[in-house]
């Protein structure tokens, strides 16, 4: 007689993630097959060939990879699930909507592997005359199962489900394997989910009806996680299992004379395994899977189209459908990479962390954490600032560029912001726990952080905005290149002390540590700054915070004047400064505004005194030069490059730096001129020699863009190329500068008058693009190499 069964098989596989997010859990692949093919097979070896199947997650893949059922000698009948039922819901609906079962049906879950004796567990139903018959396992750590407790007949009592160590009174779990009477579907309430374990046998215990446990004696594994998954299949392969493990090594396999097997492998159709590799205590490779020469590989599983390079190490790993292991790579136990994940070379997964499909770890890279959303252990650092999506991250790289400075305490601040302030707190931790003393200045600016770092002589610090930390060196400047990199590197390789591992300190705070930049700021102001007439300031900050600190600092110096949080406008008597968030730029504006150009060259008038050296950059306004001369200063030209640009300011003294990344101390500086002038900013800017610029942007693709500017180096005579291109002429100049975070160059172009300034512009617009053009046409001038490689 034809029994019939419905299989469970609409379940996440939560904790099987990331394997089970393009896969449903039925359809994980055990040695080859989907382990819902076992589950058909005990059941036609048993007598029960009208299956139903339940289908909620990603329902149409089951349905495609088993057809009708023939292949496994069963007629299948699929029943989608809208929205959630629960298990006997359903197992309910399944029963609705295929032929519905006349005598004793079996329920089974579809992503448990078993070979439990179905015959013998009928016997034992039909025996006890019961409604239900719940099939139990014995098992030696019973927390994470629902435990059933009977007495000596084997009638239920009582169910503890996942219970703590001092609730485990039997070590007989559920296997959610059932059989059932027909009867039964009566009782289950089709008006909401309802479940097996928690809601139905529960319910018809407690109403004394007939609900048995039989224990089994075979072999029982919920692949529930990875660990369980991989034992399933070393299990199976040392024949712990009843059931047939198909072919061990398939016939169209390649494998390399000299790579070693042991007898507890399996190797699929197509697969390919290399010279030297050895594959030991229950290797998997799924059909057309590539193994690398010389690889290491035990208790792990590849599924089909993976592919390891050479000289890679696995240990109880799982390698997802077409996802990729570089070479010298290493997966520790518990570790997995979603279907199409890449492991890059050199890389590699501490036990436990999960790349989700797809995702992409770069080489020499050490992971600790999942891999969800986004990328893993990237961190670029350009002009000192650095991108910090989480805390997490903020953690990391307070440590690394706590490592590279080789600090022993580290001055933290930020602007304010819920998020910054979430960023520094979490950085706050992480440095007390390797050992570094915070210094907490709580929400400030950033010339206020660089200020209070010379005072304390505090080597390192970082400033938090959303999103996004500035590091500080020594002096407050941009770390070096090196420095930058060093900090890269750590990031990458997860390379700093961990957490706790030896001295544990506790943070500073400086309360007010704007006092202390207050007092700095006022004095470094010359003792007549404003001995002539007081100029009317007004200046706006983004936050009240910053607000409040304009209004001090101007109080300090004896200026008064106004200020506004937010934007604002300037009356026709008043000079404007409006600071940027950080604090570290301002704008200077009147009601008929300021040119960019004009406000560097007031910039330096303002701060120009005899016998002293300006430092200012390739692009900066050629009528410097004619200031440097009638205040009997030398100019000096240095490289745009920022860690070049700000070290040759600390160098040539603070107050130059100040001067371009403090914008209250700058906008003292220029009130004072407008002081001393005894005029306004129109009167100032009208005394200064005229500036005429132009500027426009081109893409430029970051391979060629050296290239290209180089070629157009060379074909000038007096070009000069350091961290940007200038070419003098005799009818102006022009730079072209490339941005170091985007694809695109700026060619500025100045001269005597704005056509010419518009001319020269132009000209080296379509000079570069030809080199450009010229460039990209040609091959490399050399091979490039086809391995990776990363900075130390």
């Amino acid at each position: 007689m034809s029994l019939s069964a419905i299989i469970m098989a609409g379940g996440e596989g939560s904790r099987l993630r990331p394997l089970t997010c393009d896969t449903p859990k039925p359809m994980v692949p055990v040695l080859g097959r989907p382990v819902l093919a076992y589950a058909l097979m005990l059941l036609h070896q048993h007598g029960f060939h009208e299956v139903g199947v339940t289908l909620q997650y990603l329902p149409e893949r089951i349905p495609r990879a088993f057809g009708a059922g023939e292949r496994y000698g069963v007629r299948l009948h699929y029943c989608r699930e809208r929205e959630p039922l629960g298990t006997a819901g359903g197992v309910l609906r399944a029963a609705a909507g295929a032929r519905r079962p006349e005598e004793t049906f079996a329920v089974l879950s579809g992503d448990a592997l078993t070979d439990c004796d179905l015959t013998a567990a009928l016997r034992f139903h039909r025996e006890k005359r019961a409604l239900a018959t719940l099939v139990l396992a014995r098992v030696r750590e019973p927390l994470a199962y629902g435990m059933v407790v009977t007495d000596g007949e084997g009638r239920v009592r009582r169910f503890i489900e996942k219970p703590g160590w001092g609730e485990v009174y039997a070590d007989t779990a559920n296997t959610g394997i059932y059989l059932l009477e027909p009867e039964i579907l009566r009782e289950i309430r089709p008006d909401g989910p309802c479940d097996f374990g928690r809601d139905l046998f529960p319910r018809l215990v407690a109403q004394g009806r007939e609900v048995f446990g039989y224990v089994m004696d075979g072999y029982w594994c919920d692949i529930g996680d990875q660990a369980a998954y991989v034992r399933a299949q070393v299990d199976m392969l040392a024949g712990r299992v009843r059931l047939d493990a198909g072919v061990r090594i398939a016939e169209t396999a390649q494998i390399a004379d000299s790579a070693q097997l042991d007898s507890l492998c399996w190797v699929g159709a197509g697969a390919i395994v290399g010279a030297n590799a050895q594959l030991s205590d229950g290797a998997i490779v799924g059909a057309g899977a590539i193994v690398g020469a010389n690889v290491r590989m035990a208790r792990s599983v590849l599924w089909e189209d993976a592919r390891v390079g050479d000289f890679v190490r696995m240990s109880g790993a799982v390698v997802g459908r077409g996802a990729q292991v570089g070479a010298g790579a290493s997966m520790r136990e518990e570790s997995a990479l979603g279907d199409g994940a890449v492991l890059g070379a050199r890389s590699s997964l501490e036990t436990g962390v999960k790349i989700w499909p797809g995702k992409r770890v770069d080489p020499c890279m050490h992971v600790t954490e999942n891999l969800v959303w986004g990328g893993v252990n990237r961190l670029t650092i350009e002009n000192g600032e650095a991108s910090v999506a989480c805390p997490q991250a903020a953690c990391q790289l307070a440590a690394c560029w706590a490592e590279a400075s080789s600090c022993a305490e580290m001055a933290l601040a930020h602007d304010g912001s819920a998020e910054a302030a979430a960023l520094c707190t979490a950085a706050c931790g992480a440095l007390c726990a390797q050992g570094v003393a915070p210094v907490l200045l709580g929400e400030t600016s950033l010339p206020v952080l660089r200020c209070v770092q010379r005072l304390e002589g505090i080597n390192a610090a970082v400033f938090w905005t959303p999103g996004r930390a500035t590091l500080c060196a020594a002096g407050g400047i941009s770390p070096a290149r090196d420095g930058q990199r060093k900090t890269e590197a750590l990031f990458a390789r997860q390379d700093f002390p961990r957490p706790f591992s030896g001295k544990t300190e506790v943070p500073r705070a400086l309360p007010d540590a704007q006092a202390l930049y207050v007092g700095a700021l006022t004095a470094a102001l010359p003792s007549d700054a404003f001995s002539g007439v007081k100029p009317h300031v007004a200046v706006f900050a983004p936050t009240p915070a910053l607000t409040a600190l304009a209004a001090r600092v101007l109080n300090a110096a004896g200026l008064g004047g106004r200020t506004a949080c937010g934007e604002g406008t300037v009356e026709s008597w008043e000079v404007g400064f409006r600071l940027e968030r950080n604090g570290q730029t301002v704008e200077v504006f009147d009601s008929h505004g300021v040119p960019d150009a004009a406000e560097q060259t007031m910039l330096a008038y303002s701060a120009l005194g005899g016998g002293m050296e300006w430092i200012a950059k390739l692009d900066a306004p050629a009528a410097l030069e004619k200031l440097a001369r009638e205040r009997r200063v030398t100019l000096r030209r240095v490289s745009g490059v920022h860690e070049t640009w700000t070290a040759s300011l600390l160098q040539a003294g603070a107050a130059q730096f100040d001067m371009h990344f403090d914008g209250l101390y700058r906008a003292l500086r220029m009130a004072a001129l407008l002081s001393a002038k005894r005029t306004t900013l129109r009167g100032v800017l009208a005394s200064l020699p005229a500036t005429c610029r132009c500027s426009e942007q081109t893409p430029c693709p970051l391979p060629v863009r050296g290239r290209a500017l180089r070629v157009l180096a060379e074909s000038e005579q007096d070009a000069l190329l350091d961290g940007g291109l200038r070419i003098t002429r005799p009818d102006g100049w022009a730079t072209l500068d490339a941005d170091a975070r985007a694809a695109e160059v700026t060619v500025c172009a100045e001269a005597a008058d704005m056509e010419t300034a518009r001319e020269l512009c132009g000209f080296y617009l379509e000079k570069f693009r030809e080199a450009l053009r010229a460039q990209q046409e040609r091959a490399p001038e050399r091979p490039e190499s086809g391995g990776e490689s990363t900075a130390e």
